[in-house]
């Protein structure tokens, strides 16, 4: 929301509407003109623009930070794991952590990533946050980065247009929308150099 009035800018005659939804945006078939997507970045029927990269951040409330502090990544495993979508990020990142085998502990499974991160901040159980996009969580110090490693996503967060999409002022949005997500990124690296170094230097 803060930046609305900056895409509003970009595209005077046109009337912003966001519209947040599990679904997925049927661009193609003239829902919308711009969507968010989450996943590998190709789809059918339509042009995509990446918008920012997914790097999975293992992450909990500071008072169950202090209760993990010196335990194994096999036995961060084995903790109370908070999960949006499947458990398949958080079987990846026991893969790239060295767990052979990794059995998860008992899990807490929401639709939405940012139900994940409420129930994290209640110190339900330990996440794996998307960052940057949801990097606030580490900003406002409601949630603290373990001392474990971050992995990289083979998916991201892309911006979804008609294929062929020439339409000056969606594509000035595009160009608009993509900066704002290179200045999240840019931000996210200056304030967690060490995560940053860790996917970005790799």
């Amino acid at each position: 929301m803060p930046r609305l009035r900056r895409l509003e800018a970009i595209a005077p005659g046109r009337a912003i509407e966001i519209i947040p939804e599990h679904r997925m945006a049927q661009v193609q078939n003239r829902d919308m003109d711009i969507a968010v997507r989450y996943g590998t970045g190709s789809w059918p029927g339509v042009d995509t623009h990446p918008l920012f990269p997914d790097i999975a951040i293992p992450a909990a409330a500071p008072e169950l930070s202090a209760r993990l502090v010196g335990i194994s990544a096999q036995d961060l495993m084995k903790e109370t794991l908070l999960i949006d979508g499947d458990s398949s990020d958080w079987q990846e990142w026991g893969r790239r952590a060295g767990v052979q085998r990794a059995l998860l502990g008992s899990k807490r499974q929401f639709l939405d990533h940012d139900v994940a991160i409420e129930a994290a901040r209640q110190e339900l159980g330990v996440i794996l946050l998307r960052a940057p996009m949801a990097a606030s969580a580490l900003y406002d110090k409601s949630l603290q980065a373990l001392p474990f490693p971050a992995i990289s996503s083979t998916r991201g967060h892309y911006l979804a247009v008609r294929a062929g999409e020439r339409r000056p002022d969606i594509l000035a949005l595009v160009d608009e929308l993509t900066s704002i997500g290179a200045e999240a990124t840019a931000h996210f690296k200056g304030a967690f150099p060490e995560i940053a170094a860790q996917i970005f230097n790799a």
